[in-house]
């Protein structure tokens, strides 16, 4: 499915953990395959991604996008000047 080896498919599952700490195993799943998808053909992630938010509650949108917001945090404050 995808042209990411095994070390770099588990590398990014353990970037995601550290970002959120707070995902359940259906959410990782699911950011690391919207991350393949965008990796494989980033057109059909934009539309996959559109479908996807449209079909979760108000609060799994809130918390994908604390999500998002704690992984800009961190990218931020680990940038080396």
């Amino acid at each position: 499915m995808s042209a990411l080896g095994a070390s770099e498919l588990a590398a990014l599952r353990e970037g995601l953990t550290r970002a959120n700490p707070g995902f359940t195993d259906r959410e990782l799943d699911e950011a690391v395959r919207a991350i393949l998808r965008q990796h494989e053909d980033p057109e059909e992630h934009d539309r996959s991604l559109i479908a996807e938010r449209l079909c979760w509650s108000p609060d799994e949108r809130l918390r994908a996008l604390q999500s998002f917001l704690t992984f800009v945090d961190e990218a931020r404050a680990s940038r080396i000047p």
